[in-house]
């Protein structure tokens, strides 16, 4: 079985067929198209993985949630994004769950799939190591974040994140709270610090707007 052309071009995006020809072969003709919904749970925490997926189209918003029943919310993610390939290396859950916040399109390929292929062990585990790579520099950012800048830093990191093209983010006080694993008080107090060094401006309810010398 193969999976349509239109999602054999996406995935030469993300995965250079000549760089990674047997994979390549092996998703197009193991792998499977599933669609989500939007506000669909595309992951569990703590639920094992059984696939290494590609997002092709939409987006997700990863979290966790602490011992003491807190969420915190991590990075929104769209296509492109890979899932899977550590615990493929060392199998069992993630500390983490992804929601589809848009319909989202995947193209994943069981672990089972990999395992009975004929896939040189040297072109797997060199795709393995470069995701892992991206996964820790992800890893080392949401750190930095939490634990190394001041709150206002790392919220006007956040906000550049979730920007659109027009420097805008549409987003509530208790989303960004949830973001920053702060208190929605904490939230309303760094805005207006924000606000006063003249790098967020309030557009209307849940609208900010970044500066232009701040983009610079």
């Amino acid at each position: 079985m193969s999976i349509p052309d239109e999602y054999q071009t996406q995935l030469a995006k993300y995965l250079d067929p000549k760089k990674y020809p047997g994979l390549t072969k092996l998703f197009l003709e193991s792998g499977r198209i599933t669609t989500y919904p939007k506000d669909s749970i595309i992951v569990g925490q703590n639920v094992p993985m059984t696939d290494i997926c590609v997002m092709l189209s939409g987006t997700v918003e990863v979290s966790y949630v602490d011992q003491q029943g807190t969420l915190y919310t991590m990075a929104k993610l769209g296509a492109g994004n890979w899932r899977g390939e550590v615990e493929f290396m060392e199998p069992g859950s993630v500390g983490v769950y992804s929601v589809s916040i848009t319909e989202v399109t995947e193209l994943q390929l069981a672990y089972t799939a990999i395992r009975q292929s004929k896939l040189p062990k040297a072109e797997l585990y060199e795709f393995l190591a470069r995701n892992l790579g991206k996964r820790v520099k992800l890893a080392h950012r949401v750190y930095k974040q939490r634990i190394i800048y001041t709150l206002e830093e790392r919220l006007l990191a956040q906000l550049n994140t979730l920007a659109d093209s027009s420097r805008c983010v549409q987003i509530t006080q208790e989303k960004l709270a949830s973001y920053m694993g702060a208190s929605r008080y904490q939230i309303i107090r760094s805005l207006k610090k924000l606000e006063a060094k003249g790098l967020v401006t309030r557009e209307s309810y849940g609208v900010l707007k970044l500066s232009e010398k701040e983009h610079r």
